[in-house]
């Protein structure tokens, strides 16, 4: 992104991971006119990293983070980082930020907690108090609860928790299950379908993440091996099932943006795409959005 001048990502899903790959990514562009994120459900941290990451870009005219989750609290930081840069007139209205949501939840929590607390009070009365016992099973006799699936699981309907019950072998299985059959990873289609699949369910969470770069690294890897499957190739496929390259075949594109941006910063700071590939990434998406 160093030669962007407009980046458009409104409403787009991005949430929080999202915006710190954007951050991370636009360091380094002295070009930016505009960085728009509204309505991406942005919290409070991620949205200083991307006030953090405009410092000292001179052409910079608009900000625009109006529609997320930063609370008071997260407008008031955000606010003063940017006036520290002596920045703060880029930045737009927040007036429609929906609030920080954990902060509601934990003022939630502490009134029930409150609550349960009078609930509990001992009564002196001899004539009202109930003795009784209850039964709490030790830790002896408590099974831990143990979810495995298999590779075609995942593959079939991906999520967090198929991904992460696949194990430590996980890369390994879902490379094996994508070698059989004549849709395999020799295919380059096939390696970035797969990819979106596990790009659809990467979230902030470490865990996942850690899982999810692992297997995109062996599905590549397994891939690039063919010589039908191209970087190039493969690249046009993941612009195809992102919605950002039309196709001759029907191809549902993945709906929520988050997961794949994490996904593919993290791929292009491997060396399976040259960078031309990765500039031609940032091309298609600042196109589609400003259409």
């Amino acid at each position: 992104m160093t030669n962007v001048e407009v980046i458009n990502f409104g409403d787009c899903l991005l949430r929080s991971g999202g915006a710190e790959a954007i951050a991370k990514a636009i360091s380094s562009n002295q070009y930016l006119k505009e960085l728009i994120l509204s309505y991406n459900e942005i919290r409070k941290d991620a949205a200083i990293l991307v006030a953090e990451a405009v410092e000292g870009k001179e052409h910079l005219k608009k900000l625009d983070l109006n529609g997320n989750q930063l609370g008071e609290e997260g407008i008031e930081e955000l606010s003063g980082t940017l006036e520290a840069f002596d920045m703060v007139d880029v930045l737009g209205s927040l007036s429609d930020d929906e609030g920080d949501d954990i902060d509601d939840e934990e003022d939630e929590e502490g009134e029930g907690e409150e609550e349960e607390e009078e609930e509990g009070e001992a009564v002196d009365d001899p004539e009202l108090q109930v003795r009784g016992t209850a039964i709490t099973p030790t830790r002896e006799n408590q099974s831990p609860l143990k979810v495995s699936y298999t590779a075609q699981e995942f593959l079939d309907s991906p999520s967090a928790d198929r991904l992460l019950g696949l194990g430590k072998e996980r890369a390994q299985l879902l490379v094996k299950e994508l070698g059989t059959g004549l849709y395999s990873l020799d295919d380059a289609d096939c390696a970035a379908s797969s990819l979106m699949k596990v790009a659809s369910i990467v979230t902030d969470d470490t865990a996942v993440k850690s899982a999810a770069f692992q297997c995109a690294d062996a599905i590549l890897t397994r891939s690039l091996q063919s010589e039908e499957s191209q970087p190039t190739l493969i690249a046009n496929g993941l612009l195809v099932h992102m919605g950002l390259l039309k196709s001759e075949e029907k191809v549902q594109p993945i709906s929520d943006l988050q997961g794949p941006l994490i996904l593919l910063q993290h791929i292009f700071q491997q060396v399976y795409f040259p960078r031309s590939l990765a500039q031609l990434f940032i091309a298609f998406l600042t196109r589609s959005r400003q259409k």
